[in-house]
């Protein structure tokens, strides 16, 4: 169990390094094999977050339908273990996919429903993200002071716990909506914050693509290693059945023959009891006619 579990974790980790590098497809087929080491030792909590996983890539392939079913799959999961975190995402997925879909109010409703989940779990970041999903609800319905509202409150958010990407996206959301409102004066301001912010942003970006381009190769090679492993397990696992299966065969063999032998034994024994119960009927028979004869000659001598 813990050789399957460092296994399935690490088919998580590369798949996690792969999506950070866009490269989708390849890091969902390691979500998969992820997926099925996590099913096979019956960890309910990383199955669902293979699930959230697998539902995201899905969407950034642009894949929605099949992005709603695993969120919807992941949110089965998560109410049957009662993991409040995880119905609270699954739910926002869902909201964030039907929003990609144009299903605004159906979106509206699950975004919605994220939020207060996370605001009773006192998940700062997850509210921001999910606020910025509603501000682009509202933005759709043209109540662009309802949107500006939201990304107020994700800024104001955002302060509790300070992560650049998300207060980039903020001040960009601001800037739009500003302008859509046709204040241009204040959408201005926020669109110059946003360039100074996204300028901070890029510099980190291009050092942290540096620093991961050997995590990706060791990722790589870790995957060579584990689909090795992987192989070998599975070489094994048909050897150990193809020795099962000879030992049976050999086993059907001598119990078979073993069988067959006792029967020609027995049938052997009957047909020598036979011969010897008409060996003693055939002396019998004689005996008879020697008393048979014996009685007429001592009728004859007297």
């Amino acid at each position: 169990i813990a050789d399957t579990l460092g296994i399935a974790t690490a088919y998580h980790q590369i798949g996690n390094i792969y999506w950070y590098h866009k490269q989708y497809d390849r890091s969902l087929e390691n979500f998969f094999k992820a997926l099925g080491y996590f099913r096979s030792i019956d960890n309910p909590i990383k199955i669902w977050t293979i699930q959230a996983a697998i539902s995201t890539n899905y969407t950034q392939q642009g894949q929605q339908e099949e992005a709603l079913s695993a969120a919807r799959k992941s949110l089965r999961m998560a109410l049957d273990i009662g993991y409040p975190y995880g119905i609270a995402f699954s739910t926002g997925m869902m909201g964030s996919v039907n929003l990609i879909m144009g299903n605004v109010e159906e979106a509206e409703g699950q975004i919605l429903q994220a939020i207060e989940g996370f605001k009773e779990l006192n998940v700062i970041l997850e509210q921001i993200g999910f606020l910025d999903e509603l501000a682009k609800v509202y933005r759709i319905q043209e109540d662009y002071a309802a949107a500006i509202i939201q990304l107020k409150r994700a800024l104001q958010k955002s302060t509790q716990i300070v992560t650049l990407q998300s207060k980039v996206n903020n001040l960009k959301s601001q800037a739009e909506n500003f302008e859509l409102k046709g204040d241009i004066k204040t959408a201005h301001f926020y669109l110059k914050a946003y360039d100074a912010e996204n300028e901070v942003l890029m510099t980190q970006s291009n050092d942290e693509q540096m620093e991961n381009l050997e995590t990706l190769i060791e990722a790589q090679r870790k995957q060579q290693q584990l689909d090795k492993l992987q192989e070998q397990i599975r070489l094994a696992q048909t050897r150990f059945y193809g020795y099962s299966l000879l030992f049976g065969f050999l086993v059907l063999i001598l119990i078979s023959w073993l069988l067959y032998t006792r029967y020609r034994t027995q049938t052997r024994a009957n047909e020598l009891l036979t011969e010897k119960n008409q060996h003693i009927q055939d002396q019998n028979y004689k005996l008879l006619e020697a008393n048979s004869e014996l009685g007429q000659f001592a009728e004859v001598a007297a």
